[in-house]
C-alpha cells in the first residue's frame, strides 16, 4: 500500500496530517510516561520537551511533506533580499511591547459565569505552565543558557515552522488563499499551546510568522523570527537574574505605558507591509 498522497484531494491531505500529528502526540505521551515514572530533574524535562517537539511537529510535517506535496523542497531556498532578512531579525524585538499589550488586554478576558469551571481550569493550566517556564528560565551559568536555547528556541522554532507553516498553512493555501491559510494556522497555532490567556498575542504571532513566510517564499526567515523571539525570552531571564536588569521587559507595553505597545503594534505591521511590497521579487509558496 502506498503512502503518497500527492495527487487525492485536500481533505484527505489534511486527514493524513492529523493522523501524523496523532501519531506523534501518541508516541510524545508515551515518552513522557516513561520518563515520569522515574525521578525526574529539570534538565531531563528540558530534554523531554525538545524530543517532544520533534516527535509531535517537526517528524509529522517532514513526513507529510514528503508524502502530501509535490515540491516538497521549494521553500527551503535561502532568500536573498536583504529586506526579508531586516524583518525577520528585527519583527520579534520590535513587537515585544505589542506582545505585552495584546497579553495585559488577554488578561482582562472573563468567561460568563455559567463556564466558571472552565475558566478556573484554564487558570490552573496557565498557572502550571508559567510555574514549569519560570523553573526553565532558571539557569545559574552558561551551559543552562545554552541548553535553554536549543530545547526552548531553536528546536521548537524549526519544528513548529515545520508543521504550522510548511504544513498546515501550506495545504489550506492551495484551496482557500493565502490569507484565510495564515490566519487559520495562527489559530491552530495558538489554540494547540492550550494557553488561553496568551491565546491573542500568540494568534498575532502566528500571523506575522505566516506572513513573512508567504511573502518571502520561504520557511528560513519564519524560523528564524521564531528563532529570535522564543530567544529573547530565554537571554532576558538569564540576564534578568545574572546581571539584575532593572527594567522589566515584560510590563513594557502595558498598563501606564500601553501607548508604547500601540506604537510597537503599529511598527511590526509596518515591517510585516514593508516585506510585502518586495513580494514581486520573491517567488509565492509552491502549493501541494
Amino acid at each position: 500500500m502506498s503512502l503518497d498522497t500527492r495527487h487525492t484531494s485536500t481533505a484527505i491531505k489534511g486527514l493524513w496530517l492529523l493522523f501524523l500529528w496523532l501519531c506523534g502526540l501518541a508516541v510524545g505521551a508515551a515518552l513522557t510516561a516513561w520518563c515520569n515514572s522515574a525521578p525526574t530533574d529539570i534538565v531531563s524535562l528540558k530534554w523531554q520537551q525538545l524530543c517532544q517537539s520533534l516527535l509531535i511537529f517537526a517528524l509529522p510535517a517532514i513526513v507529510f511533506r514528503h508524502t502530501a506535496t509535490t515540491r516538497a523542497t521549494a521553500d527551503i531556498g535561502w532568500p536573498r533580499h536583504a529586506r526579508i532578512w531586516i524583518a525577520a531579525l528585527l519583527l520579534m524585538p520590535c513587537a515585544i511591547p505589542a506582545i505585552n499589550l495584546t497579553k495585559w488586554l488577554n488578561d482582562m478576558m472573563v468567561l460568563p459565569a455559567c463556564m466558571s469551571a472552565i475558566e478556573q481550569a484554564m487558570l490552573q493550566m496557565e498557572q502550571q505552565a508559567e510555574a514549569l517556564t519560570t523553573a526553565f528560565l532558571d539557569v545559574a551559568d552558561v551551559q543552562g543558557l545554552m541548553l535553554n536555547l536549543l530545547a526552548l528556541a531553536f528546536v521548537p522554532a524549526i519544528a513548529e515552522e515545520l508543521f504550522f507553516r510548511g504544513a498546515l498553512q501550506r495545504l489550506i493555501a492551495s484551496t482557500c488563499g493565502a490569507h484565510l491559510a495564515i490566519w487559520t494556522a495562527a489559530f491552530v497555532f495558538s489554540t494547540i499551546h492550550f494557553q488561553f490567556y496568551g491565546f491573542v498575542p500568540r494568534l498575532l504571532l502566528g500571523a506575522a510568522l505566516g506572513y513573512l513566510y508567504w511573502y518571502s517564499g520561504s520557511l528560513w526567515p519564519s524560523i528564524v523570527a521564531h528563532f529570535v523571539n522564543n530567544a529573547l525570552t530565554v537571554i532576558l531571564a538569564f540576564a534578568a537574574a545574572r546581571i539584575k536588569m532593572p527594567i522589566d521587559i515584560e510590563i513594557i507595553g502595558s498598563e501606564s505605558t500601553w501607548w508604547v505597545g500601540l506604537l510597537s503594534l503599529g511598527a511590526s505591521v509596518a515591517l510585516c507591509l514593508w516585506i510585502g511590497i518586495g513580494r514581486h521579487a520573491t517567488a509565492a509558496p509552491q502549493q501541494p
